[in-house]
């Protein structure tokens, strides 16, 4: 059985609340968006509150709560093409029109009016642990990805290496290896001049072997 000391010791909430939690408050200062600044300092959040919303926000920003009018215009919020933090909405109402808003804008959480103490904080909880579960993801991703490029690239010059002095698959590769350690080189970057030259030797033969032949004149005419 797990203890509770250790649990608590891995608490993703508690790491989430470790450090003062910048949030901007996009309300309006109506009922709820005070409620909202009441409570978010209560739970020891640095919050800025601003209404309407701007087109740049500060890079300090750990999270947004956003009102969601149901009249409001479709704006487009410059801070949204640019990683923005995870976004909670909050709106008085539950349509098509303001679901679909909450999806174009990225929303990951959402607050229904009137808003109320219970179940605040367990909506930041919820939306800052899955953000930064896809922040993770991301990461892997791109690596996974660079990986296979790398692949790809090694794949290219060894081919390229086999063609030129005829050795088999692994000759090849160890003679990448060994080059890129003489380097103190990537292999990778081994194979990426490889490919270079090759290209290269390519287009310049290819240009010659296109190029019109002079005509040979005899002696006399």
């Amino acid at each position: 059985m797990i203890s509770p000391e250790h649990r608590l010791q891995n608490s993703i909430t508690r790491s989430i609340l470790a450090r003062q939690l910048n949030v901007l408050l996009l309300c309006p200062q109506d009922t709820d968006g005070l409620t909202l600044l009441s409570q978010l300092g209560r739970i020891g959040c640095v919050v800025e509150m601003c209404w309407p919303p701007p087109q740049e926000i500060k890079s300090s920003v750990d999270l947004i709560f956003l009102s969601i009018l149901p009249d409001m215009e479709e704006i487009n919020y410059e801070w949204l093409h640019h990683c923005p933090p995870p976004i909670i909405s909050v709106t008085s109402f539950e349509n098509p029109i303001v679901i679909d808003e909450a999806l174009r804008i990225g929303v990951m959480g959402m607050l229904t009016a009137p808003v109320r103490a219970a179940g605040l904080l367990s909506t930041m909880i919820m939306v800052l642990s899955h953000k930064r579960q896809y922040e993770k993801m991301a990461v892997r991703i791109s690596r996974l990805e660079s990986k296979f490029t790398n692949f790809r690239v090694i794949e290219e010059g060894k081919a390229i290496v086999m063609r030129m002095i005829v050795v088999n698959e692994t000759e090849a590769y160890e003679m990448m290896r060994s080059q890129a350690q003489s380097l103190r080189q990537p292999i990778e970057d081994v194979a990426k001049n490889l490919i270079h030259a090759n290209k290269v030797l390519s287009q310049t033969f290819r240009g010659k072997a296109d190029k019109p032949k002079g005509k040979i004149r005899g002696s006399t005419d």
